[in-house]
């Protein structure tokens, strides 16, 4: 029971969300509603009046209830023609709400929680049907109303009917509806199971037609094991569908033996009746539509019901979701307008399922102005650190220190407002040039073509027809145009140069580029941000000679700290093994 009335309550909060979205569209479901059953009511009885109207040859009675039944079926097509519409437009308005509110919370929450793969499936689940969920507890209730409306009804018409018969018929209903309950729990769970099989095949199926990923399938010749994988994924499908459905066929084949024997029996009863004189013929018409109205009210009800247990599913999904632990500022958090120092105390880290620490007591002190470089080899730890100063991660033990004191007195968001950053997996946004260089930036067109032309693309992109309204890949407009890995990089380098920010952070900037491009445009870079703090994180050391102080990091530790002069002259120094290997690619 306690299982039953949790239900309940979550749906009704379901239909409380529907309604503070749009109440005029409550008003008009009301209105459906009335009418519908008032329709109802006049289609059970006006059959009895056109057959009585024959029986006694009155040509303009029988005249009479056609033009009835035309002027009810011209008014249900006029407003049918009215109400589609407005209900369509308001549905789609109250998807819009809903969706943007879901991934408002998404973007709130930790990183953490998206590798998580039991917490991702639930995201997933959650998303498909955080707007379905709503609309069906709003379904739910207006199909309930209406049912228990014309169940009155037809209750009424059929006061006659002997009550043990009744009963029965009831009876039979309601098995069929709890058969069909179990039928839709086969459906939720097979949904569950290939959750992850459908999350491994979209992205398969990406790979077909992303220009990128298309490349380098065609280029390696990996078409077959492609496939390979494509079919592992299908398989599994394939094998989930083919049991849902003997499960599932083999309930619904319950159902329609049920509802045949129902109806044969539902008819045999009435038929009885009328041939005793027990009812009239008009009214042996009259009792099949009052039953029919009976048993889809009772059916409709029940289904509510069941509607209600399967939407429960969905919804505790939604809600986990909802429900889920935010990246919160604490009470009294300030905002944060520029930063003056950085700090790290004894940092410590580790990823979600990680046998190892990714650092391991990280500390160091970076001062307003200074243009410092992270190196050390891949997986050293060196992106982690901007991840845990942008609080996308936090700490598992130590402290972050901005401005003398901790990073958790500060709002996220001017945190994050307060640093401009260009990570090595940098996003090229299939929008206009313009736009991949603002990023939602107030920035105008002439700051944009200035920040262009100084990662050396202004020429290029001004000989383009649209110049930088032109669109980057033909995803979203048909005259967008490819740009190489090169070219690409450096429209993301743009962005530093549209940024306010006081602390630039740049994560691998030029792997992509030529040493010349790549040697000029850190000339640029560190000219144009004097008075900035600058933060460049590579393993290439082409630029490092010009940097304050260079951190080295090494397994989650920092190893070496210092100039280039002083790091080159330490014997054995991770660092200078990584200049000598530099420098010997080029004897």
């Amino acid at each position: 029971m306690h299982k039953i009335f949790s239900a309940l309550q979550r749906n009704n909060r379901m239909l409380v969300k529907g309604f503070k979205l749009d109440k005029a569209f409550f008003v008009s479901k009301i209105f459906m509603t009335v009418y519908g059953s008032i329709i109802t009511f006049i289609g059970i009885i006006l059959p009895k009046y056109m057959l009585d109207a024959i029986q006694n040859k009155s040509y303009k009675r029988a005249i009479l209830v056609l033009g009835i039944s035309f002027m009810i079926n011209m008014i249900g097509s006029i407003v049918d023609r009215i109400y589609s519409p407005y209900s369509a437009v308001a549905t789609e308005k109250m998807n819009v709400s809903i969706t943007e509110e879901f991934l408002n919370k998404s973007f709130s929450l930790k990183v953490s929680y998206f590798e998580n793969e039991k917490a991702y499936s639930n995201y997933s689940v959650a998303f498909d049907n955080c707007a379905g969920i709503v609309h069906s507890a709003v379904d739910i209730f207006f199909g309930t109303l209406s049912a228990c409306i014309n169940l009155t009804v037809a209750f009424s018409l059929l006061i006659w009917m002997n009550k043990a018969v009744f009963i029965f018929m009831i009876c039979i209903i309601v098995a069929q509806l709890m058969i069909e309950r179990k039928r839709k729990k086969i459906m939720f769970d097979y949904q569950m199971e290939v959750n992850r099989d459908n999350r491994q095949l979209n992205y398969l199926y990406r790979l077909f037609y992303v220009p990128q990923f298309m490349r380098d399938i065609r280029v390696n010749s990996l078409k077959d094991f492609v496939y390979k994988k494509k079919k592992e994924a299908t398989d599994g499908i394939v094998e989930k569908v083919e049991r849902m459905s003997k499960r599932g066929g083999n309930v619904s084949l319950k159902v329609a033996i049920v509802s045949h024997f129902e109806t044969l029996l539902t008819s045999l009863y009435f038929i009885y009746e009328t041939v005793r004189g027990k009812i009239a013929l008009g009214d042996f018409f009259v009792a099949l539509n009052s039953y029919s109205t009976i048993k889809s009210s009772i059916a409709s009800i029940l289904s509510s019901c069941n509607s209600i247990y399967e939407n429960d599913l969905y919804i505790t999904h939604y809600e986990n979701f909802m429900n889920e632990p935010e990246l919160s500022d604490k009470d009294g958090a300030i905002e944060l307008k520029s930063i003056s120092e950085i700090e790290f105390r004894n940092v410590c880290f580790s990823y979600p399922n990680a046998t190892q620490e990714a650092l391991t007591n990280v500390s160091f002190v970076i001062r307003e102005g200074e243009k410092i470089a992270i190196v050390g080899r891949n997986g050293a730890g060196k992106t982690t650190i901007i991840k845990l100063l942008l609080r996308l991660y936090e700490p598992c033990a130590g402290t972050i220190i901005i401005n003398g004191r901790d990073i958790y007195d500060y709002k996220v968001s001017s945190l994050r407002n307060a640093v401009g950053v260009l990570f090595q997996d940098y996003t090229i946004y299939p929008f206009s040039i313009g736009d991949n260089v603002r990023v939602g930036k107030n920035v105008g067109d002439e700051s944009v073509k200035r920040a262009i032309e100084k990662v050396g693309m202004l020429n290029k992109v001004l000989s383009l027809k649209k110049g930088i309204d032109t669109a980057i890949t033909n995803q979203m407009e048909d005259s967008g145009v490819e740009l190489s890995g090169g070219e690409a990089q450096r429209i993301a380098i743009a962005r530093m140069y549209v940024c306010s920010a006081s602390t630039l952070i740049l994560d691998e900037p030029t792997s992509n580029l030529d040493p010349l491009i790549e040697n000029e445009l850190y000339d640029t870079i560190l000219d144009d941000s004097k008075g900035k703090t600058v933060i460049i994180i590579s393993h290439r050391l082409a630029f490092t000679y010009k940097m304050d102080k260079i951190i080295c990091l090494q397994d989650g530790h920092i190893i070496e700290e210092g100039t280039h002069n002083e790091l080159v002259k330490l014997k054995n120094g991770v660092y200078k093994q990584m200049v000598d290997v530099n420098i010997k690619k080029y004897e």
